[in-house]
């Protein structure tokens, strides 16, 4: 019985260390180490160094984990953030075009899913943090389109003539930055902060 007892008090805990280990990494590559921080499954909307010139929010505007999809914003709504989430500091922002080339740069990607929702990992290659980017996809008049496809997510880099807007358009097999959106259709927001 003593035997058994002590069987157990030594494996278990190597049971459970196992379990805890960092999950991200399988999902990014098996070989390569992350260092930093794992953000993807969290709760606390922060700003994250992802080695680039700003800062990078833990989730997207409107949501309560780092998992759920968020809100879907109009171009032109972009500047009612601040009145229609009080809680938004006046430093965090919508990230320039140019600021989503430097993100998606310095990171390595690798599109996966956390408690059901697809998405986009992005580790920074320069401070191994992690964040997650849900595929909520677009709304467009008839209603959300690509949800579980897509992340699409704003800029505040508007195209001459003001029907087109920049953003994102990450999807599994298909990564691309500097992709233009009609402004009339509604898409997620991440903020940033220098």
């Amino acid at each position: 019985m003593k035997k058994i007892f002590w069987l157990a008090v030594l494996v278990l805990p190597l049971f459970f260390l196992s379990c805890s280990k960092n999950s991200i990494k399988s999902l990014i590559d098996p070989d390569d180490e992350v260092k930093g921080t794992d953000y993807s499954a969290t709760t606390q909307f922060v700003l994250v160094d992802m080695g680039t010139s700003v800062k990078w929010a833990t989730m997207n505007l409107g949501s309560a984990t780092s998992y759920d999809t968020g809100d879907y914003f109009n171009f032109g709504n972009l500047g009612g953030i601040y009145e229609n989430y009080p809680s938004v500091k006046k430093a965090w922002r919508v990230p320039t075009k140019t600021e989503w080339e430097e993100l998606y740069n310095a990171c390595r990607s690798k599109w996966g899913d956390v408690k059901g929702t697809k998405g986009l990992f992005l580790t920074s290659t320069k401070t191994g943090n992690t964040i997650f980017f849900p595929a909520k996809g677009f709304q467009d008049p008839y209603g959300p389109i690509h949800v579980g496809e897509r992340c699409c997510y704003w800029s505040t880099t508007p195209i001459s003539g003001g029907e087109y807007a920049y953003g994102t358009k990450f999807q599994q097999g298909a990564l691309g930055m500097g992709s233009y959106h009609i402004t009339m259709n509604a898409l997620t927001v991440r903020l940033v902060s220098n």
